[in-house]
């Protein structure tokens, strides 16, 4: 159908193939209602940890988060499991008073806070425009963010503010 579609609109056929992130959206709603955790929050560190679930952890190890496991990363039996594990941490952090991406930062990615808040944010605002909307489904949660109870979305700077990945990794911040 991905296919059919443009040709029968006389358009050149773009094959786009669903990513791991994207396919896994249900359960990724489904565990941020449960845990009372941001949709988009969740999705955005799974996006930046996993590469969009192409690195060898989450190829190897079905660890979308970067969750370690003392020195190694923890691997989990497949990787819906690693959202679940992932929705459960955030759920402790925000029950804790760990409020925005900022706070987050400091606690899931300790050598460089600044950078990995800059990038979860910078996906967090590509979520919620639709950016991974074309390979297959809807944004994680609405486009309007809820404005409840913390999490990323009162807390994150506009999109504007925030340096493109690039410049980050010039400026010698991304670790």
């Amino acid at each position: 159908m991905k296919i059919l579609l443009p040709l029968l609109m006389g358009m050149t056929p773009l094959l786009v193939r669903a990513d791991v992130i994207t396919d896994l959206r249900p359960h990724i709603r489904q565990e941020a209602e449960e845990k009372g955790v941001d949709p988009v929050l969740l999705e955005a560190i799974l996006r930046h940890e996993s590469a969009h679930g192409k690195s060898k952890a989450a190829k190897r190890k079905n660890n979308l988060a970067g969750i370690k496991a003392g020195r190694s990363l923890k691997k989990y039996g497949k990787k819906e499991d690693s959202v679940t594990h992932l929705a459960e941490v955030l759920a402790k952090y925000k029950q804790k008073g760990v409020t925005s991406v900022t706070q987050l930062s400091r606690r899931y990615c300790a050598g460089s806070p600044s950078a990995w808040a800059q990038y979860i944010n910078r996906y967090m605002a590509s979520i919620r425009k639709g950016s991974y909307d074309a390979c297959k489904g809807t944004p994680a949660s609405s486009a309007e963010p809820k404005r409840r109870g913390g999490w990323g979305s009162q807390n994150a700077p506009d999109p504007e503010e925030i340096p493109p990945p690039e410049e980050v990794e010039r400026s010698g911040a991304a670790g």
